[in-house]
């Protein structure tokens, strides 16, 4: 399990760190490319996150209640 954790977290670091240096190699590029984007595409994805955490939470919470049956 540590080992996973520990694994997540470099390839986390790993992927922060390429961005900063990109970013910071070329921020002119990043600012164009961002000019680019579509605000409510990052909403909706904000919103199926939420979503979806809340729904695994409230199955665990059903799982530990005892209620199976609602857990699916």
């Amino acid at each position: 399990m540590w080992a996973f954790v520990l694994f997540e977290t470099l390839i986390f670091t790993g992927y922060f760190s390429v961005y900063l240096l990109q970013r910071t190699g070329a921020p002119q590029a990043f600012l164009d490319a961002q000019a680019q984007l579509d605000p409510r595409i990052g909403v909706f994805n904000t919103i199926v996150l939420l979503l979806s955490s809340w729904s695994v939470a409230r199955c665990v919470q059903s799982a530990r209640a005892g209620a199976y049956g609602s857990a699916h």
